[in-house]
């Protein structure tokens, strides 16, 4: 699997509202993205053939592709889902939480899980 295109890096960062997606610096060869999710800062460090996610705690992670996605099996509506070059998942950043019903009294309710 190859890397994902520059354009496409931008692209998914945009999707979704919960994404606070800061700016992209470099030069061609080499950018950096910096967002934040739930007020935990992230960035990815785009080269050409691979990428690197950076965690504000420090932590590194090596990928090459990334994408929006409703499908990892967990308590979010809405993923940041990262592959490696085998397609295999490596990191799931949950973007948006599943909000449950909830009956108090008769009435329906909506509660953050």
């Amino acid at each position: 699997m190859e890397s994902m295109q520059f354009e496409n890096v931008g692209k998914v960062l945009l999707s979704h509202p919960n994404i606070h997606y800061a700016k992209y610096e470099g030069p061609d060869f080499r950018r950096t993205f910096a967002f934040s999710v739930k007020g935990n800062f992230y960035s990815i460090v785009w080269y050409r053939n691979i990428m690197t996610l950076y965690f504000n705690g420090g932590g590194e992670l090596k990928f090459a592709s990334f994408e929006l996605s409703g499908t990892w099996p967990n308590r979010a509506r809405w993923n940041l889902q990262f592959n490696d070059d085998r397609g295999q998942t490596v990191c799931v950043i949950p973007v948006e939480e599943v909000r449950d019903e909830v009956e108090v009294s008769g009435d329906r309710q909506q509660v953050d899980s």
